[in-house]
This record gives C-alpha cells, structure tokens and sequence, in this order.
C-alpha cells in the first residue's frame, strides 16, 4: 500500500486550506451549549457578547415548538449560568421549573388564587431611590388597573393612584394592593380637597378603577400579590414563581406583570451589588395578547441594560408577535418590537407555512430557509448580533432527569 510522504506546515497554512475549522466568533467564556455544524464547540455568554460590542442587547428571544427542546435549551442555559455565579429568575406559567429548582437549592413559589403564598408587587427596596421606587410603583398600578379595565386610565383616576398609593405607604410599613384599594373606597382625609377636589367627586370618578384593583384583593385573583411571606429572596440564586394555577386564564398577563415587577426590585437591587442576572419570561404570549401587558414587557426589556440583566423571552411561533391586535395597532407594533430589544434570537423547527413570516422577522438567507423546517430535535438556528449558527445542544447525563420536560408522557 502506498503512503504518502510526511508533510509539515504552519497553524496559519493549515487555517488557510481548511477555512471552516476557524476558530468560532463566539467568546470562549460562557455556558457550553453545544456543538455548531462541523463539531466546534458553541459556548455563549450574553453579557460578554455585550461587554465586548458583538451585540446592542443582552436580551434573548427564543422560539419553539412543543417538543422541540426548546424548554430543554432554557433549563440547561438557567443551570450552567447558576454555575458562573449568577442569578436567575422564573416565570412560570405552566409550573415546569420547580424540580430544576429544588435540586439547584433555589426558591419556588406557587401562586393560586386565595392560595397560601403571596407576593407583594409594592415592597420597598431598602437603599433605592424613593421616586424612582414612587414612579414604578404608580406605573405598575396603572398597567393593571387599565389591563383590567379594558382602556386607558384616565387623569383623575392616575390622580387618584398616586395618592391612595401615598397614603397607603403612610399607613403601612410597606404599601400593599389591598392598601390602595382600600383608601380609594375611602379617599377621606387624603389630599384631594388642597387640591380643590371633593372627596365624593374622586370616589365617583374612580369607583370604576377601585373596583377592578378590588380584584387582586377579594376577587377571582386574590391572595397572591397582596403581601409577603416571609420568603429569604436574597438567599436564592434561582427564584421560580410557578403561575401553572392561572394558566389558560384571562388573569394570568395580570399576575405575569405584578411578578415581573417583583422580581425587577430585586434585581436592581442585585445589580448595585455587581450581580449579573438573567430574567426568564416563559410563555411570553400571554403578556403580548395584553396590551397594557404589552407595554411593561417592552418597558423591562429596555431596562435590562441598566440592570445587568439579560431578559429571555419564550415562544412557541413567531407568529406570536403577529397574532395579537389589528394591522397597524400599537399591540401589534408592541409586540414587533420585541425583535428589536432582543439581538439574540434562537429558533428551533418551525412548519413551512411559517417561514416567510419568520424571514421578514429575521431575513434568512436561502440556506437558513431551507435548513429551519430540516432542524431536528435538541437543534436550533442563532441568530447572535450579525453571525449565525445552526447549533446542536447537548444535554448531559446528569441534567437530564432535571430538565426533561416529557418524563411525564414517556412514564
């Protein structure tokens, strides 16, 4: 048999025969994921990518079919960023995180209607900015009282907020939502007459916004956004608040936002002290359908920056973005929008009939077009700032058991 004579060349001469065997553009810090078409290892770090300007937005927008492993992808990314020291947070509207939590020792809260535990939306941040705190405060507020009433609210009525808000924090040690409903039916002694306003006027007027905030107190959502439990937050690297009681309801944008919030206090809070976070919105649509909800998601993901946080949305379709409001209305504008705070985008299968949406959302190239309906199980498209990458995720033999999502239909 003949063999060939022994060749020597440089790293660089061998680079230049083989171009595709480069060194990838990703950071080789960060969480393992997987590998890339032609087996290099894919390893990504959002606040890296940031830090070093491959990307404007450390936000992620992830987009999957049932049973294509995008919950895998999600539970794998939270697990292997705890391993980097940082922080996560969960909402979980279909209650998938909880043993993820319990074996990473993170915390789990289960709200349901007149349930046992409780969150409260209001709670101060000890060190923080008091107007700045005032201002998110009246803005939360806002968000659900005109989500819940079906328009926007109107300037008595913000009035109204801002000084039922005021008078519940000199009431309480923390405001609560039971505490601003409960000076909105009894606005006497509150500041409006200095204003030249009658009290009967002002309960007139926001008998309406009273009645629906009422909700959250006495009504079909009560008991999970009224007050604190007592839970030790700060000694949880992974908070997962499972909303699988509201799930398929019209309360659950609501309740989503309230906790958004919640969690936003806290990771400010985080971030002065020099953590880095990420946010995880499962199920994003169901903030989307909402418009005022709308609005809040489009708001927390512009603070991402400002925070340390990267926030990643899920999805099932990107029809999602379009689905939601008429042609050429603010939702849908709304909704839209979340492809331009996000400049991660992470796309598993999607059915031949979505791709041309999908191409005007991302500009595929020919080959992506064709690749996406191709893509099997575990495997997605990245799009991450300007590169792209078809990616093979690889879970690991003891993550499996924490993060599959079909164990349940399979025993």
């Amino acid at each position: 048999m003949r063999t060939l004579a022994r060749h020597e060349a440089t790293i660089g001469d061998l680079q230049a025969l083989t171009p595709l065997m480069g060194a990838t553009d990703q950071p080789a810090s960060g969480i393992y994921l997987g590998e890339d078409l032609i087996g290099r290892p894919f390893t990504f770090d959002p606040f890296e990518l940031y830090r070093e300007g491959r990307i404007t937005s450390p936000n992620q927008l992830i987009v999957g079919q049932i049973g294509r492993g995008k919950s895998s992808l999600v539970k794998a990314m939270v697990l292997r960023h705890l391993g980097l020291g940082r922080s996560a947070f969960v909402v979980d509207p279909k209650g998938e995180y909880a043993a993820l939590a319990e074996v990473a020792g993170g915390l789990v809260i289960k709200l349901s209607p007149g349930g046992g535990q409780q969150i409260n939306p209001l709670s101060p941040v000890p060190g923080a900015n008091h107007d700045q705190q005032r201002a998110g405060h009246v803005r939360l507020l806002e968000t659900i009282a005109a989500s819940t009433l079906g328009r926007p609210v109107r300037p008595m009525e913000r009035l109204a907020i801002e000084v039922a808000l005021d008078a519940s924090s000199n009431d309480q040690r923390s405001p609560t939502v039971s505490g601003v409903v409960d000076r909105l039916f009894r606005p006497e002694g509150m500041v409006f007459n200095a204003l030249g306003i009658a009290d009967g006027d002002v309960l007139a007027q926001s008998r309406d916004l009273a009645i629906e905030l009422r909700r959250l107190v006495d009504g079909d959502l009560r008991g999970m956004v009224d007050g604190d439990d007592g839970f030790r937050v700060d000694d949880a690297d992974l908070v997962v608040v499972d909303l699988s009681a509201l799930y398929g309801g019209d309360g659950l944008g609501v309740v989503m936002v309230c906790v958004m919030a919640w969690m936003q206090q806290i990771l400010a809070q985080r971030h002065r002290r020099g953590y880095q976070a990420i946010l995880v919105i499962d199920e994003a649509w169901a903030l989307l359908r909402d418009l005022e909800a709308a609005r809040w998601l489009q708001h927390a993901l512009k603070l991402s920056r400002a925070w340390g946080i990267s926030t990643v949305a899920v999805l099932h379709r990107i029809s999602d973005l379009t689905a939601v409001g008429d042609d050429g209305s603010e939702q849908r504008a709304l909704a839209r929008s979340l492809l331009l705070e996000t400049e991660v985008r992470t796309v598993f299968a999607q059915p031949a009939s979505a791709l041309d949406e999908l191409d005007r959302a991302l500009s595929l190239s020919e080959i992506q077009r064709e690749l996406v309906p191709r893509l099997p199980k575990g495997t997605a498209l990245w799009h991450v700032g300007a590169s792209a990458h078809v990616v093979h995720h690889r879970v690991g033999s003891t993550e499996w058991d924490l993060i599959d999502t079909d164990h349940m239909l399979r025993s």
